[in-house]
């Protein structure tokens, strides 16, 4: 396999080089599907707009977002680095190659790394790396699956080390709009790992009551619920948008046994995550059949 597989089906890259204006990078169009994407930001700042609300990266940074986490990456002008995307086939190649219990744990994980002022060596190995990718990718050589997995195990090691993330914020004494932005910018980041909610009250520098009273003034809804409802968008995407066995699923969104997630699962929608994606593919088969009607 890793001699005949192309290489452009497992990965892409681009290099951002400093320019006047801003980049763009749509990773929700239908080339980027089902992949994981990496920013190094190497100059500059970043915007990566999620699917609910945004992170601000600053460089040098990696961040990693595993499928469906990001939908754009927009970088400020005179920004610089790379955004790799990586096929789900090419992230099992290089878990295999590493541990794969932290490493499978970590690129399902959304991670803003932030590379202490200095620390030139690891941004230095980063660079590289993409760069790496990208030249292999524009003029591939003998066993070049093999040096892409090798760059992907590379970064995923680089991000584990970079996570978990500090507090974003001490937001003690903040209005509760601002508390309420921190806080579901948190959900976004922190959902598969199924933080407590006084963990995220701890990591804000709030009490559990503030928290709590704050979300719920503002959505009617506790924070508690507005994490499973993310879990469960999440769990919904990947069923209808990859190929992945259920189980492989349930622990990328931080459940440590199948069993628990079909519960929870099925307690929302009433049926199993197996019939779900199952009554997907009946209904799609069902579409492309009347369209191919006279």
């Amino acid at each position: 396999m890793f001699q005949t597989t192309p290489l452009p089906l497992l990965a892409q890259a681009d290099r951002a080089t400093p320019t006047v204006a801003t980049s763009e990078w749509r990773l929700n169009a239908p080339r980027y599907g089902g992949h994981s994407h990496a920013l190094v930001l190497t100059e500059g700042k970043a915007t990566v707009q999620l699917s609910k609300g945004q992170l601000r990266a600053i460089a040098p940074c990696l961040v990693w977002m595993p499928p469906g986490a990001a939908l754009t990456v927009v970088l400020d002008a005179g920004s610089a680095g790379f955004i790799v995307s990586c096929s789900e086939n090419l992230v099992s190649m290089a878990i295999s190659g590493g541990q794969p219990s932290a490493l499978r744990a970590t690129a399902d994980r959304l991670i803003l790394g932030e590379i202490r002022p200095g620390d030139a060596g690891q941004v230095a190995t980063l660079a590289a790396t993409a760069e790496t990718i990208h030249r292999e990718l524009r003029a591939p050589k003998e066993s070049g699956v093999e040096l892409l997995s090798a760059c992907v195990t590379i970064m995923l090691v680089i991000a584990q080390r970079l996570s978990p993330q500090p507090a974003l914020a001490q937001a003690d004494g903040w209005p509760a709009p601002q508390l309420l932005q921190r806080f579901m910018q948190m959900v976004e980041v922190h959902f598969r790992e199924q933080y407590t909610i006084r963990r995220y009250a701890d990591e804000l520098g709030v009490t559990e009551r503030r928290l709590h009273d704050t979300v719920v003034k503002a959505t009617g809804r506790s924070p508690l619920a507005l994490v499973h409802a993310r879990l469960l968008e999440e769990a919904r995407a990947r069923l209808a948008e990859s190929s992945l066995p259920v189980a492989q699923i349930a622990y990328g969104l931080g459940f440590r046994d199948p069993a628990h997630f079909t519960r929870f699962f099925g307690k929302a929608f009433g049926l199993s995550p197996r019939r779900y994606r199952a009554g997907l593919r009946e209904a799609r088969k069902d579409r492309e059949t009347f369209a191919a009607w006279p």
